[in-house]
């Protein structure tokens, strides 16, 4: 049985053929060397298809404590072995083994809870390197999703703030999109999501390249993150648009970073309110220590 996450999967994949070529590349006129900077300031976020984030969210909830997003996941692990189970009708024996594999695959993804307390982990140099904080009490889970009917497997991350999910990062399976660019990602989620703004970085060519495109709706702020540099992948993170804000803003204060960090900082912290306008100016030089140069995993 698919799981949400492969469903989705399979329906950008489906949608890449509407991918145009290639984004064009920005230059920045003058003598000497062609270089590019980017601007501070972030466009709007265009709002995204509230069906579509509906199902990306799909059972999970803003503010579900570890122990209720691992009721829910075992529910989905049981629904993939609805079918084991059924067939086993007559063998007790056997649906007691599969009933105790569903619980152990959800035990196993309690005991992959890491909390962020400023030790070295194993994810510093990864995929979600970016996506969290540490002294800011902030933690995580990972799920290992597979569908065995199309031989697909990827990792959804799950991240708590104060012990309550705000984040969820999926690492996409790349089999479905072998040979495509991000531009052919980037029109693919277009197609599910909307129109979406993006936000470039200058790459190490002098040429801006877009690090991530995102959207806000439904409750929720959603980027599709370029990852292929470095990690080979696309990846999806669909976060709680409420507390976006206040999370940067209290790990800059909890944990101020040794080095200037950004990007995914930039298009959460556009205005939103004359109210996050004055927070924002008040809290100026603080941000202005966030918003320059490139992410870590203090951010």
């Amino acid at each position: 049985m698919r799981t949400r996450s492969l469903t989705i999967a399979i329906a950008l994949l489906a949608s890449l053929s509407l991918a145009g070529s290639a984004m064009a590349k920005k230059k920045k006129k003058g003598g000497g060397k062609t270089k590019t900077t980017t601007s501070k300031k972030e466009a709007p976020a265009p709002k995204a298809n509230t069906a579509a984030v509906t199902q990306l969210m799909g059972p999970f909830k803003w503010g579900a404590t570890i122990d209720e997003t691992v009721e829910v996941l075992e529910k989905q692990i049981a629904d993939r072995y609805a079918e084991k189970i059924a067939k086993a009708a007559d063998d007790k024996y056997e649906q007691n083994k599969l009933r105790k594999e569903i619980k152990a695959e959800a035990e196993k993804v309690k005991k992959s809870r890491l909390k962020f307390e400023g030790q070295k982990t194993g994810w510093d140099v990864s995929v979600i390197e970016r996506e969290y904080g540490h002294k800011n009490e902030e933690s995580m889970l990972v799920y290992g999703e597979y569908d065995p009917a199309n031989r697909l497997d990827q990792q959804r991350f799950f991240f708590f703030v104060d012990e309550k999910l705000w984040k969820m990062f999926i690492a996409v399976n790349m089999d479905a999109f072998e040979g495509k660019t991000f531009a052919d990602f980037k029109s693919a989620m277009e197609s599910r999501y909307g129109k979406a703004a993006s936000h470039s970085v200058p790459g190490t060519d002098g040429v801006d390249k877009v690090d991530y495109i995102y959207w806000r709706g439904n409750g929720a702020y959603l980027r599709a993150i370029d990852l292929m540099t470095f990690y080979g992948t696309f990846a999806i993170a669909i976060s709680d648009d409420s507390l976006e804000q206040t999370i940067y803003r209290r790990r800059a204060e909890r944990n101020p970073p040794k080095a200037p960090t950004g990007t995914v900082v930039d298009s959460v912290m556009e205005d939103k309110s004359k109210d996050d306008k004055i927070l924002e100016d008040q809290n100026s030089s603080v941000i202005d220590k966030i918003t320059k140069g490139q992410p870590t995993k203090t951010e």
